[in-house]
């Protein structure tokens, strides 16, 4: 998956079930073990290490505040099964039928 300054992505930040909307506004990537270099777009399937600066502008309340996630905490399909999603849903208080229900859009709208 290919990510890019501006782009909005999922990202699942800690323990916390609900997954954050991130407008990414810096990309980061190592290249020695004391150098890292910002660029304005990375395969995260291909360089696995680096971390992202976001605005998070979930539920479109964008606020200003900055935050910042590693890459494997952006949500892909790559990445993402039905019952990581489904349990997600679960986990938010959703009955079985409701969550299998909205885990299965979710992962249709990740292809």
């Amino acid at each position: 998956m290919i990510i890019k300054v501006g782009d909005v992505v999922e990202v699942k930040r800690g323990l916390d079930p609900i997954l954050r909307d991130a407008k990414i506004e810096n990309i980061q990537i190592k290249c020695t073990e004391d150098y890292d270099a910002s660029v304005m777009q990375v395969d995260i399937s291909k360089i696995n290490e680096g971390t992202i600066t976001y605005e998070d502008v979930t539920f479109e309340q964008s606020v200003g505040d900055m935050r910042w996630a590693y890459f494997n905490q952006i949500v892909t399909k790559e990445n993402t099964s039905f019952f990581d999603v489904f349990n997600l849903y679960k986990d938010m208080g959703y009955n079985s039928k409701k969550a299998s229900e909205l885990a299965t859009a979710k992962m249709k709208s990740m292809c």
